[in-house]
């Protein structure tokens, strides 16, 4: 989601907020850390291809909406 925000063209900007880290407060295990590291490298080949013009890829389809706002399809009903 961060990259098709990124991608539109919007504004990015981070708040703080404490946290407490500890071996309990994480369930994943390292077969699930490798595939979501890897999902997260093929997004972002995918981004800077788009980018480029070298590539197009339903991720990045953006309707026609790049940096306007997100379209309504429920609007007035």
């Amino acid at each position: 989601m961060l990259s098709q925000i990124l991608y539109a063209g919007f504004r990015v900007g981070e708040l703080t907020c404490p946290a407490k880290y500890f071996p309990e407060a994480s369930s994943i295990n390292f077969p699930r850390s490798v595939k979501y590291g890897l999902g997260c490298l093929a997004t972002a080949v995918q981004f800077r291809l788009s980018k480029w013009g070298l590539g197009r890829f339903k991720t990045f389809d953006m309707g026609g909406n790049t940096g306007g706002g997100v379209k309504d399809d429920h609007a007035g009903h």
